[in-house]
């Protein structure tokens, strides 16, 4: 089977597992045409001309539009912003960059990343500059990307897998996400009366039906601390620990309607109440979450799904004294921190 396959900046972002939007999976089988191809939303190309001219007041640097398309082999890259008298390029994102990954030391916006290095690899040019302007934010955020050469060589050789992947037809490992999901649906929408032997994958039956198990004994647990908080929370809307806001209160548009219950990391410089009840003062009725973990494992027996890194077993935490109901200490037992 010979298939036009060509791979695009937003391609190579998928492929390194930096997009999540759409599986690996997902672009296999839309490049085999399989199914349709679903596009991604990628930012308004209006809003870039006032984000590379604030870029270009910053850095001192020229950009101007590059309008063109770069191939090398099955590998395509569009043009955006050049940077004049320099080998470098430049992508400008007006909106939300997505998800931070530190990569060689450095935090990037991990989506964006990997499809500059895509159009460093096609173009063979030296760097790639990053030009990102979240909503709400004054000045841009400027990242600077370098033709790092075991980067390029990492995304050449994930690149050139699929390619063969793609042209033989290996699917890769299916994975949980809700994209795959969608296109085995696609795939396989019509249903024929049959019936197939499991046995070639009885190990992966048998380990549905355990981790479904223990995806039951974690949802309970996590009810258990959330009514453990709403219940020391008392009438208080907010509560503080750390960095960790825990928000017990109706919408803002809403005042009326019922409590909602979250937990969130404070925002960078945002306000947050500060707690204005101690909880050493009085008695602390904490629900005790006792699950024997190491029991539970060996009568699951689970076995590391393919495609999957392994499960670190949750922290339990010392044994310590609290104040029960009754206002007498209590020996805590060990309690599962989620």
């Amino acid at each position: 089977m010979n298939l036009s396959v060509t791979l695009w900046p937003q391609d190579a972002a998928i492929l390194m597992g930096a997009d999540r939007r759409k599986s690996t999976y997902t672009l296999w089988a839309e490049k085999r045409g399989s199914v349709p191809v679903h596009r991604l939303r990628e930012p308004d190309q209006r809003r870039q001309l006032p984000l590379a001219e604030r870029f270009g007041k910053r850095t001192g640097l020229e950009p101007e539009p590059d309008i063109g398309e770069y191939t090398r082999g099955f590998l395509f890259a569009e043009g955006h912003w050049k940077i004049r008298g320099k080998s470098a390029g430049l992508t400008c994102i007006p909106g939300d960059p997505g998800p931070l990954r530190r990569i060689q030391g450095q935090l990037y916006p991990v989506r964006h990343y990997f499809q500059c290095l895509h159009r460093l690899l096609v173009t063979g040019w030296e760097c790639w500059y990053l030009a990102v302007q979240p909503r709400g934010e004054e000045e841009p955020q400027i990242y600077e990307i370098p033709a790092c050469r075991e980067e390029l060589l990492s995304l050449d050789l994930a690149e050139n897998q699929f390619y063969y992947r793609v042209q033989q037809g290996p699917p890769p490992v299916v994975d949980g996400s809700c994209s795959t999901t969608r296109t085995l649906e696609r795939l396989y929408g019509k249903t024929l009366e049959e019936t197939v032997d499991l046995t070639p994958i009885a190990r992966t039956v048998q380990n549905y039906l355990r981790w479904r198990e223990w995806e039951l004994e974690c949802r309970q647990a996590v009810k258990i601390c959330a009514n453990s908080i709403r219940e020391f929370l008392g009438p208080a809307a907010h509560g503080q620990w750390e960095d960790l806001t825990v928000t017990w209160a109706p919408p803002a548009d809403h005042p009326t309607a019922p409590r909602r219950f979250r937990i969130q990391k404070s925002r960078r410089g945002g306000s947050c109440p500060s707690p204005t009840v101690s909880n050493t003062g009085g008695l602390i009725n904490e629900t005790v979450i006792h699950i024997p973990l190491r029991d539970l494992r060996q009568k699951l027996q689970l076995h590391p799904m393919p495609g999957l890194p392994p499960v670190a077993e949750p922290v339990l935490g010392p044994v310590s004294e609290v104040a029960g109901p009754s206002g007498k200490a209590c020996p805590q037992a060990q309690c599962l921190a989620l």
